[in-house]
């Protein structure tokens, strides 16, 4: 008996778990919509231009779009409506993030690399994601997610460019006022009515004889760098009070 109450205790404390998780999730992805409305948005893109595509009714070649983990905020606002399939851990955060971005739109794939030697879905994952490739569908991913270390982008992306084809699109933002949280990431909120710059950077491929280890660490620095140079143009076109050249920006 004592074992059975404690059963039912465990199941009733997950099920509130997850009801909490749903409701907290549908909240903060409200939030994000309402925080967006007060934006001063500026969007730039060097070749591939998703939320220009979306807006004249056309579909961006296929593509990974890239984020560090602490822009999530924005990442999931600005491209909220794109049909892009994205990646989350399966642990509670994840479960989280995962209830925010599907009331915003987006079809969820759960799963996070291995951790102390213990599979956190991450093979699972890099399965059902060559199967969303394979469909045609591009997908949204934070690089360095779901537990860091920070701005340090992980092998799994490379490994699934090298195989498919599929170029990798750095995703920057720089914005002129927000709150930094006391997370892993530093993750970043924008304040109401800041000036937030984005930006879609120049398509990464990774060659398809990019086999060895030594080949996949030299193409996460280079996608590091990518995501850092892309990121330096976007603070730069912030702090230039928006004089752009050179660029595709609404």
């Amino acid at each position: 008996m004592k074992i059975g109450l404690r059963k039912q205790i465990v199941v009733e404390k997950g099920l509130w778990r997850q009801g909490l998780q749903m409701l907290g999730g549908v909240f903060i992805a409200w939030i994000i919509r309402l925080c967006m409305c007060t934006y001063r948005l500026v969007v730039l893109a060097e070749e591939i231009n998703p939320y220009l595509d979306l807006n004249e009714g056309s579909q961006p070649p296929q593509h990974f779009l890239s984020s560090w983990h602490e822009n999530i905020w924005v990442f999931v606002g600005v491209n909220e409506g794109l049909p892009y399939r994205a990646l989350a851990s399966k642990a509670g955060g994840g479960r989280f993030i995962g209830q925010v971005c599907r009331t915003l739109g987006y079809t969820m794939v759960f799963g996070s690399s291995t951790r102390r030697g213990k599979d956190k879905g991450g093979a699972r994952a890099m399965i059902a994601l060559r199967r969303c490739l394979q469909q045609g569908h591009s997908i949204a991913i934070t690089v360095d997610g779901s537990v860091g270390p920070r701005r340090q982008a992980k092998p799994g992306i490379i490994e699934l460019s090298r195989r498919s084809g599929t170029p990798i699109v750095p995703f920057s933002v720089w914005c002129s006022r927000s709150w930094r949280l006391p997370t892993w990431d530093k993750l970043q909120i924008p304040k109401p009515f800041a000036k937030v710059v984005v930006r879609y950077g120049k398509p990464l491929k990774v060659p398809s004889d990019s086999v060895s280890d030594r080949d996949t660490q030299v193409w996460i620095q280079k996608l590091n760098q990518c995501m850092q140079d892309n990121e330096a143009i976007a603070r730069s076109v912030g702090l230039q009070g928006g004089k752009i050249s050179a660029e595709v920006a609404l």
